[in-house]
This record gives structure tokens, sequence and C-alpha cells, in this order.
């Protein structure tokens, strides 16, 4: 006996659910490509909202884990959109903003790690030699704001920021003097 497997499980069902998915999909493609393509002249304008959003991101992630997250999801999102038809702008529009929402990110994240001073973690009390660096006056609060880089002192930031009374402060002291003080020096103040 031959026996024929039925023909209709072999055949695409008459109401397709990926059909219809499919159809809708191309409609909505098509609806996007049709007012991206009527706003191209705005397009480079979203260049620097893309570079903020990654330093915006930056300042809103709290370590380099989250910052790392931000950064693949970017990237990912970049990816993705080379799944999109070729040769469309909204493929092109979402592989750039990913490209660059990463790259803002990177950026400040580099200028973080290569300007960036990390901060005292608490107030202590220190006898230290410096170099003067700047000296500027502060006449309505009688002092001056004197910025010291200090001399073979480990476990101070680069540059230190002390303010003096204007009677301690010595007359031929400017930039290039060497002074040697103690000062009790504060982190800084948390943001409000």
């Amino acid at each position: 006996m031959n026996a024929t497997p039925p023909s209709m499980a072999f055949e695409p069902r008459q109401t397709s659910v990926a059909a219809k998915s499919r159809r809708l999909g191309g409609w909505l493609l098509a609806a996007i490509e049709a007012r991206l393509e009527a706003e191209r002249e705005q397009m480079p304008l979203w260049v620097p909202v893309a570079l903020g959003g990654g330093i915006a991101a930056w300042f809103i992630l709290h370590n380099r884990l989250e910052w790392l997250a931000f950064c693949c999801a970017a990237v990912s999102l970049a990816s993705a959109a080379m799944l999109l038809p070729s040769g469309g702008r909204l493929r092109r529009l979402l592989a750039m903003g990913g490209v660059l929402a990463c790259a803002g990110c990177l950026l400040i994240w580099a200028k973080a790690g290569i300007w960036g001073m990390p901060p005292l973690p608490r107030a202590q009390f220190v006898e230290m030699t410096g170099e003067v660096q700047g000296v500027s006056a502060v006449p309505a609060e009688q002092m001056s704001r004197v910025l010291i880089r200090p001399i073979d002192a480990p476990g101070l930031p680069p540059l230190v920021r002390v303010n003096m009374a204007e009677a301690d402060v010595p007359q031929a002291m400017g930039r290039g003097a060497v002074v040697r003080f103690r000062a009790r020096l504060m982190p800084p103040a948390a943001a409000s």
C-alpha cells in the first residue's frame, strides 16, 4: 500500500500570520522611509543629539560596567540596523545614531580618564610643599585662592586649591613660587 502524505500539511495556510506581519512591516517601513525622505535636510542636525545622548548616558550611569553596557547596546542597535533593507534612510539613521551614541560615551569616558583627578576620599590635615600655579584675589571675602601643585606628596591630587586670608598671603607670592604650609584639605562638595 502506497501512503502519500496529505498535501494540506505542506501548503501555506490561507490566513498566514507571517504574511500579514510582513505586509504590515513593509507598509510601516515604507511610511517611515517616506517621512525620513521628506526630512532629509534635517538629518545632519541629529549628529550632535546622538553624541550628546552618549555623553548624557555617561553622566547618568554610575560605573564602568553600566557605561560598557550602554556602549554595547548602542553598537547592537547599529548592528541590528544592518538587518533592514539596504539603501534606506532608516538603516543609515539607526546605524549612525548607535555608533555616534557609543562614540559620545567613549569620548567623555576617555576625557575623564585622561584629565580627571580622583577626589580626596575624606577631609585631612596635611603639611605640604608645593609650587604656586596661580593666585586669584577674592576681595568680597577678604581672601585669596591659591592653586598649588604639590611636590613629593603621595596621596594628594595633582592640583590643590587653598583659600588663604589676605593677611596671610606673602607679598611676593606668585606663579612659580614654592611654599610650605599646613592646611586642612576637603573633598569636593556633593552636587546640590
